[in-house]
């Protein structure tokens, strides 16, 4: 496992252990995932395609370059409540700000959640 994710999910689990219990138990469960999918030497997320593919009827929309949000993005939208419940008060770097930061804490979030969907398909 690289270091870089351990160190991560560490973080996360620390976190769990502080936060409300409802919050506890979704980090735990995405911490989990995230380590079966390294286990299981997973690939590195992408954005997972679509979060609301078009319909066959729709199809024109293409032509139109509409793609709409990805599947990460709406994933790291879902999970930003929680960052920033649990990191407001996290210290981050001094060229970071706070908005950066629960940015890239959500999308971490977000590509464990996709390598955990890789995992289970």
């Amino acid at each position: 496992m690289n270091a870089q994710i351990g160190d991560l999910i560490s973080v996360w689990e620390s976190r769990a252990r502080k936060a409300h219990p409802a919050d506890a138990m979704l980090i735990n469960k995405q911490m989990r995932e995230l380590r079966e999918a390294i286990k299981s030497g997973a690939e590195d997320p992408v954005d997972g395609g679509a979060a609301y593919p078009l319909s066959p009827d729709l199809n024109w929309l293409k032509d139109a370059r509409y793609t709409g949000m990805s599947l990460r993005d709406a994933m790291a939208i879902a999970a930003l409540p929680a960052v920033i419940r649990c990191c407001a008060a996290d210290n981050r770097p001094a060229n970071e700000t706070q908005d950066q930061m629960f940015a890239r804490k959500a999308f971490s979030i977000a590509d464990a959640m996709l390598a955990a969907r890789k995992v289970q398909s």
